[in-house]
């Protein structure tokens, strides 16, 4: 039987099975690229809104860390309770628990010789630890010249100029200075300074005999801290042409006087006896005056003969009324030394005291005439009536 194609039968038309999977993986992308486009919008969101929050201006309270400021210590001045010094010359202060003091045994403090020592230290048979020496130079002259026209050799000093010393400046005067000078028979730290017609030379003098190594290093402090303290008065500064000194300060008595120009070379050194402070009082010229006219070799013109007579403080308190007193012991008389005053033979008496809160500041002249040469004792009267003019002034050091 011949097959006929048309008369074939037509197999049955399986129906193609989609895959399992088809609609699956069509709703996975879709579910994919929407959640990726929201993590992109999510994020692209966050950060313009970000940069936004970041340039905005906050409104909140910032805190800002700050720096304190560093309190920076007040400097402390060492010297400030130091006592003073002073003469027609200079002034420095030294420390309380040190003393103006005789810088040898056989040389009297001085305006020439100031020596300087602890109170509870004597020089012995040596020297006080800090000496200053007065030289004159009324040419101006360099130290080295000073030294090839004038013998320069003086109680325990050797040669002066060094070319070893260096060169500084204190107090705004030219100094020499040197830790190898020879203070025969010791070494000592030297500072020379070159004063208007007056060369200066203050030494740290290291008495190996008289005191320990602990003590000389502490001197050598103090020498070092007195040294800024130095001021020189007009007539040793070296540019000034004005040689009036306005005030007198003695702050042993931590007072002041205003000095005229009868007797602007008025200078004073303390001398202690049975506890109480005396303050001798001279000039320079009456001094050297003296000098050319001795007594039986002494010049009782000297600055340690108190040739112009003294200043002293006596607190009320030890006052009394007893007659048998001397005048300067009884308040009533002091209270009228205040005041010019009848003698009761028709002469007026100057004013020799000057009355405070508690004490009273007294003048006591000298007794007779520093020499027997009537124009030495003529200045010496001239010079006593100038400090009597001058006691009214007398006031406190603030």
């Amino acid at each position: 039987m011949e097959n006929n194609p048309a008369e074939q039968p037509t197999p049955p038309v399986q129906p193609i099975a989609e895959p399992e999977n088809q609609n699956f993986l069509s709703s996975k992308w879709l579910k994919i690229g929407i959640g990726a486009l929201l993590v992109i919008l999510i994020l692209g969101t966050t950060f313009v809104l970000g940069g936004k929050l970041m340039n905005k201006p906050q409104n909140s309270v910032t805190t800002v860390a700050t720096q304190s400021p560093s309190l920076t210590p007040t400097p402390v001045d060492e010297t400030a309770n130091w006592k003073t010094y002073n003469n027609q010359y200079l002034s420095f202060k030294y420390p309380s628990d040190w003393k103006i003091a005789d810088p040898f045994s056989n040389i009297h403090n001085s305006p020439d010789y100031v020596g300087i020592i602890p109170l509870n230290k004597t020089p012995g048979g040596g020297t006080t630890p800090i000496l200053i020496r007065r030289y004159d130079n009324s040419k101006n002259l360099s130290l080295q010249k000073w030294e090839e026209e004038t013998d320069a050799k003086a109680a325990m000093s050797a040669n002066l100029y060094s070319n070893e010393a260096t060169t500084t400046t204190i107090a705004g005067l030219t100094a020499y200075v040197s830790d190898k000078g020879h203070c025969d028979p010791y070494f000592c730290y030297r500072a020379i300074l070159m004063a208007k017609n007056n060369i200066f030379v203050f030494s740290n003098v290291k008495d190996t005999n008289q005191y320990s190594e602990q003590e000389l290093q502490s001197y050598q402090e103090i020498f070092n801290k007195i040294l800024p303290t130095l001021k020189f008065t007009d007539q040793t500064s070296q540019n000034s042409s004005n040689n009036t000194l306005t005030n007198l300060n003695i702050p042993e008595l931590n007072i002041k006087i205003t000095l005229s120009d009868e007797i602007k070379d008025l200078a004073y050194f303390p001398k202690t006896n049975n506890g109480i402070t005396g303050i001798f009082l001279w000039t320079n010229s009456l001094v050297s005056a003296g000098e050319k006219e001795k007594t039986n070799g002494v010049n009782y013109c000297a600055a340690d003969q108190a040739p112009l007579g003294s200043f002293s403080k006596i607190y009320k308190a030890n006052l009394t009324e007893d007659p048998n007193q001397p005048w300067w012991n009884r308040l009533s008389a002091l209270r009228d030394a205040t005041k010019e005053r009848s003698d009761g033979n028709g002469n007026t008496l100057p004013i020799q005291a000057k009355e405070f809160s508690d004490f009273f500041i007294f003048y006591t002249p000298p007794q007779q005439s520093c020499s027997n040469n009537s124009s030495i004792t003529s200045l010496q009267n001239a010079d006593i009536k100038a400090i009597e003019k001058s006691i009214p002034t007398i006031d406190l050091i603030q």
